[in-house]
């Protein structure tokens, strides 16, 4: 029930494929460390990250390389440990069909959430039956078709609320909300609050360390910022 920061780490496979050509074709049994790991283990897995991400931050000479090192010892720790296995060209095919099909989809969305949209319209394209696609959907996102249109409603409902100027049913109609009804629901589910409540505690336009799109509301931290917090989990 409370915020949380993340500490994530994403990289493209072709960073290893070189050393390890097979490096993309990797898949995990299981998306979870804790249950292969003992505690000091994943305590390991955690101060790998950290260090990492302080090298990241501080950028001694050659820094690439010793990230590129780090990453390797992190991924050759996990994948040793967690069950995982190569995909077939097929299933690496299918992976990439779905893949594919998701972006579309985003884009979809992303091009008509401002006005009625319908995931009918999006099958008839895809040459899919909507039921399949609302199974699709549920499976990638978590989400149903209508809980993921009105979730990037309410993101593009808070970009307009913190451009100010605009008043709450013009942001509710060109956000894409059918009523005001919905409009304030959205923002009672998301941040437990109205729009008018948020719109008085909204990030002012000049705080450019918030970013709004319409996926999220993400907030950027400075270097500095990134080394206060890497601090509260460095070891004592």
């Amino acid at each position: 029930g409370e915020s949380a920061t993340f500490l994530c780490l994403q990289l493209s496979p072709q960073l290893f494929e070189k050393v390890y050509p097979g490096f993309g074709r990797i898949t995990t049994e299981d998306y979870r460390v804790t249950p292969y790991f003992s505690a000091a283990e994943c305590v390991g897995i955690r101060d790998d990250l950290r260090e990492l991400t302080e090298v990241f931050l501080e950028r001694p000479p050659f820094f690439e390389i010793l990230c590129t090192g780090l990453c390797a010892r992190l991924f050759s720790r996990i994948l040793s440990t967690i069950p995982c296995r190569n995909m077939s060209a097929e299933e690496l095919a299918n992976v990439d069909r779905r893949n594919a099909r998701l972006e579309r989809f985003i884009r979809f969305v992303d091009d008509n959430y401002s006005h009625k949209i319908m995931l009918s319209d999006f099958a008839e394209g895809e040459g899919c039956s909507v039921s399949y696609l609302s199974r699709f959907l549920k499976s990638a996102l978590n989400q149903s078709f209508q809980e993921y249109v009105n979730s990037v409603r309410f993101h593009s409902a808070c970009k307009l609320i913190a451009g100010g100027g605009m008043k709450m049913l013009d942001v509710c109609e060109e956000a894409g909300f059918s009523d005001y009804r919905y409009f304030s629901a959205a923002f009672k589910k998301h941040c437990g609050m109205t729009p008018e409540e948020y719109s008085r505690q909204a990030v002012k336009p000049e705080d450019h360390s918030v970013r709004h799109s319409l996926h999220s509301l993400e907030r950027f931290y400075t270097r500095d910022q990134s080394r206060e917090l890497l601090a509260k989990i460095r070891p004592q």
